[in-house]
């Protein structure tokens, strides 16, 4: 990208969008409880039971409460909404404009990024741009940088953490719905014909508990969870560009480190060509004759002296065959080992 396409461009990389997903799985999940309701023919009196409703949505509020702040609470509330409305990274749009973005800094300077810190909408990246216009140390930057991404994804793993605990609560305040229910059908024992409905009403809780946990906060926190990864991996990719920039590294070689975070790297992203180093051969070669008579005459001298096979008074010739075809032997093995 050019000197003039930096100056004009205003990088947002963020486009918030609807999450189909999120709200067909939900509504895919309540239609499916609903129409299975519906084929049991179960009565509608039945399943509607608000002291069973109160009992699972409010003991798993007051439950949640109990192992969390009220503040972690209300973030958590407020974190929903990433659940329905997901951000959009464009991470090919990122390399190119990291990349871009070396080129500029390599033909103006580092000074010259001033003048396009305020088309810069992602708060994270402008830090880092303003820490290169500040001329902070590399180790600074990466430190500073670093902790920030840290800290964001724990408190975003926080938030779906309180999503898991609730979906923990939710079933077993079912069960005490459920057998608060039991306890009122031991009244009816006298009344046969109402026995079979209190023991279904005490079960609706149970069926609040279990759906409310493995329909809706479960999936929500997976839903959180994975945005969290999502935001950390952006931000570990706009930090490698922040410190090859700040490195000096050439422009290619700030492409090629982020290329990595793409997957599937697409065919107009260009590559540094790496050429390889020019090699004297003859030199060289004179260098491995040279290294192997060395080696066979130490491997020679080695086995003369420690040859079993070999009579050094020289009276035996078996022996001697038998040396000398022992140390080819052990001659090979060494000199295709030094090879």
């Amino acid at each position: 990208m050019s000197k003039h396409r930096i100056e004009n461009h205003s990088y947002t990389n963020e486009i918030e969008t609807k999450d189909i997903s999120t709200i067909a799985g939900l509504g895919l999940g309540a239609f499916i409880l609903l129409v299975a309701l519906i084929y049991c023919q179960a009565p509608l009196e039945t399943i509607l039971r608000p002291d069973a409703l109160l009992i699972v949505f409010g003991g798993t509020f007051a439950a949640t409460l109990v192992s969390h702040s009220w503040p972690q609470v209300l973030k958590a509330g407020a974190a929903l909404r990433r659940c329905f409305y997901i951000e959009r990274y464009d991470t090919i749009a990122t390399v190119d404009y990291l990349t871009d973005t070396a080129m500029y800094v390599r033909s103006n300077g580092i000074l010259a990024l001033q003048s396009i810190l305020y088309q810069i909408d992602i708060p994270f990246l402008r830090k880092g741009i303003q820490l290169l216009i500040d001329n902070r140390t590399e180790a600074f930057t990466h430190h500073s940088l670093a902790t920030d991404i840290e800290v964001s994804y724990r408190q975003d793993m926080d938030e779906a953490r309180i999503f898991e605990a609730a979906g923990g609560f939710a079933p077993t305040m079912g069960l005490i719905g459920a057998v608060i229910g039991l306890i009122h059908t031991t009244t009816l024992f006298q009344n046969p014909a109402q026995l079979g409905n209190g023991v279904a009403s005490a079960f609706s809780a149970t069926l609040y508990g279990v759906a409310l946990s493995n329909l809706f906060l479960l999936p929500l926190a997976g839903k959180l969870r994975q945005g969290a990864r999502e935001r950390w991996f952006q931000k570990t990719l706009l930090l490698e560009g922040i410190i090859s920039i700040q490195s000096g590294d050439h422009p290619m070689i700030t492409e090629e480190k982020l290329c990595a975070f793409i997957q599937e790297i697409p065919r107009e992203i260009t590559r540094p060509v790496i050429t390889k180093p020019v090699i004297n051969t003859e030199t060289n070669a004179e260098n491995d004759l040279f290294n192997k008579n060395i080696n066979t005459i130490d491997i020679d001298q080695q086995l003369d002296h420690d040859d079993p096979y070999l009579d050094h008074d020289g009276d035996n010739d078996h022996s001697k065959e038998l040396a000398l075809s022992h140390r080819g032997v052990s001659r090979g093995i060494n000199l295709s080992l030094l090879q």
